[in-house]
């Protein structure tokens, strides 16, 4: 999966899920198979909830779970394995999102040589 910048992952299926002790059971009916994610994963499914990307998910679980590394590589793992089991979609990035993350790093760029 060639992966675009910005691009949107989105949760398609509205699975219901089993714990159990390693982590979580789906149970695909139409394929009549049952996937096993680990925490992590539930975790990363949910925040598909609404759309997001790989940047966005991995700041939040930076936050979250207070890392000190950036999770980004371990996300988009999570995710091409989500799209993988269908679980959830790829979007391509809404117009002008490009513009958007150009203008970010910018002023991040900017506003960490005042601090």
């Amino acid at each position: 999966m060639s992966e675009e910048p910005g691009q949107v992952y989105r949760k398609i299926k509205n699975p219901d899920y089993l714990e159990v002790l390693d982590g979580y059971v789906i149970y695909d009916e139409s394929a009549e198979r049952a996937i096993l994610l680990n925490p992590t994963a539930v975790a990363v499914l949910e925040l598909c909830e609404d759309g997001a990307d790989a940047a966005a998910i991995a700041a939040l679980m930076r936050q979250s779970f207070a890392l000190t590394a950036d999770p980004l590589t371990d996300v988009e793992i999570c995710l091409r394995m989500l799209l993988a089991e269908g679980l959830v979609e790829a979007e391509s990035p809404a117009p002008g999102a490009a513009v958007r993350r150009f203008l970010t790093k910018i002023l991040k760029r900017r506003n960490d040589g005042l601090s």
